[in-house]
C-alpha cells in the first residue's frame, strides 16, 4: 500500500484509486493471456517432438544394413543398389576412358559404418562393408 501512495506522491494528477484499477487491469491481462503461453508451450514440445520423430525416420531412411548388402549382388546397376539401400551413395572416384567407365561409391552410417560398391562400365563388381549394423 505505501508503494501505491509512494507513486501517487511521484504523480499527483493519477489517483491511487487509478493505479489500483491499473495494476488489477495487468493482473487480469497476465491471467487471461496464460492459457495461451501454455498452448504456445504445448505446441513447441508438440513441434519439438514431430521434429525427432522426422529426424529417426530421415536417419534410419539414410543407414544401409548388413541386410541390406547381403541383398546387393555383384553385376546390379548403380540404380537398383541405391533401390535397396533407400539412399545414393557419395562418388569417392570416377574414371572414364573409350570403352571403359568406373565408379567408387560409399554409403555412410552415422555411426561410422559403410558400404563401398565399384562399378565397372555401369555395373558391381565389388562390394565391401565395415561394421554395418543388422
Amino acid at each position: 500500500m505505501w508503494l501505491v501512495a509512494h507513486f501517487a506522491s511521484l504523480a499527483p494528477h493519477v489517483t491511487a484509486e487509478e493505479i489500483k484499477a491499473q495494476r488489477a487491469a495487468a493482473e487480469q491481462r497476465e491471467r487471461d493471456l496464460q492459457p495461451l503461453r501454455d498452448a504456445v508451450v504445448e505446441s513447441r514440445k508438440g513441434l519439438k517432438a514431430a521434429q525427432a520423430k522426422v529426424d529417426q525416420l530421415e536417419f534410419d531412411a539414410s543407414t544401409v544394413t548388413k541386410r541390406e548388402y547381403d541383398l546387393i549382388q555383384s553385376g546390379m546397376t548403380y540404380d537398383q543398389v541405391t533401390t535397396i539401400t533407400g539412399f545414393y551413395g557419395e562418388e569417392l572416384a570416377a574414371s572414364d576412358m573409350p570403352g571403359f567407365s568406373g565408379r567408387l561409391y560409399r554409403w555412410s552410417n552415422a555411426d561410422g559404418s559403410a558400404m563401398d560398391g565399384m562399378f565397372s562400365n555401369g555395373r558391381l563388381v565389388q562390394k565391401t562393408q565395415l561394421d554395418l549394423p543388422r
